[in-house]
């Protein structure tokens, strides 16, 4: 379930257990998740970063910082580290997220699925970022 305010603030319920009070997430950000299409006649057999099965669709998640980035494998001078984010977001039947996904969120940024879990809260992704 998710709990939208009238400040504009939307939660979603992660728990809700016995005798324990309810946990709930903010989102800060909409996103949306598409399995992507392998062309392995494009000359190098990875992913096509367009097109690809819609997964979800603007749905309210928590994208937090990460603690982890890396460096390109150029290593140039001036290279930071590509950002890493951990994203929350809850579980519905019939939804399966995988790794090798690509996310998209309401600000134009496209991150590639590197870590689904499972657990009883919800999916934990961590993704990295693929492009600004």
């Amino acid at each position: 379930d998710y709990l939208r305010y009238e400040d504009g603030k939307t939660f979603f319920i992660a728990a809700q257990q016995d005798l324990t009070p309810t946990a709930v997430v903010e989102c800060n950000r909409t996103v949306s998740v598409r399995r992507p299409v392998h062309d392995y006649d494009n000359g190098y057999g990875g992913n096509v970063s367009t097109g690809g099965t819609a997964i979800l669709t603007d749905w309210p998640a928590s994208v937090i910082e990460g603690t982890k980035g890396e460096r390109s494998v150029l290593n140039l001078p001036n290279d930071t580290r590509t950002p890493w984010y951990d994203v929350l977001i809850p579980h519905f039947d019939g939804v399966l997220i995988r790794t090798h996904d690509r996310m998209t969120d309401d600000l134009g940024g496209e991150y590639l699925i590197s870590s689904v879990e499972l657990t009883a809260l919800g999916y934990r992704l961590t993704v990295g970022h693929a492009k600004a």
